[in-house]
């Protein structure tokens, strides 16, 4: 048995045979009990605002989410769900009847409720991570210049496909920077921000 050990695979299955013979053998044969329990699954609750001015453009992110890990299959992957806030500005400009070029600042505001899987490359304090899923979304945004409703915002919900990535770095157990970049019903602008775990 002590042979064996070394080539024994990192898994559940092959560490409780492995287990199971071990102790046959200090037992002299008699039969083996092993009594084994799954780890509960892992909820974890975390807030996080940020943003990024770049010149006349910038970006706001605000999440309140819940992730859920379950350690018996992966202790890197997730899924997360929860409500994100996401408000895009930016200056555009258009051409109006008698050709002349404008500008006018063009506002999107997000609302979304995401069911993401997230993958995190590394568990250490330093974090880089990948994500993708769906969510239900509603969206306002400045109406192009010129139009009838050309006042206000104009907001509609739909489905959104998302995707992301970015890198969380914790300073502590609870609290945390992240940089983030993300792509739901527009590629928006990367953010960072403080975090806290509150679970």
């Amino acid at each position: 048995m002590r042979s064996q050990a070394q080539n024994t695979r990192y898994s559940e299955t092959a560490l409780i045979d492995y287990f199971v013979s071990l102790d046959k053998c200090l037992s002299n044969g008699t039969e083996a009990k092993v009594y084994y329990v799954k780890p509960e699954t892992e909820t974890q609750i975390y807030f996080f605002a940020g943003g990024l001015p770049l010149g006349d453009k910038y970006e706001i992110m605000i999440q309140a989410m819940a992730k859920f890990i379950l350690p018996s299959q992966s202790r890197k992957t997730s899924l997360n769900t929860g409500i994100v806030y996401l408000r895009n500005f930016n200056t555009e400009s258009y051409s109006d009847y008698f050709g002349i070029i404008k500008e006018y600042d063009h506002v999107t505001e997000i609302i979304e409720v995401p069911v993401i899987i997230q993958y995190d490359f590394l568990e250490k304090k330093i974090r880089p991570y990948i994500y993708g899923g769906i969510g239900l979304a509603y969206k306002r945004e400045t109406p192009f210049p010129g139009t009838t409703t050309a006042t206000g915002l104009q907001g509609n919900f739909g489905f959104a496909l998302i995707g992301g990535g970015g890198i969380e770095g914790y300073v502590s157990k609870k609290v945390f920077l992240k940089i983030d970049w993300r792509y739901d019903l527009l590629a928006h602008y990367p953010v960072i921000g403080i975090g806290c775990r509150l679970k």
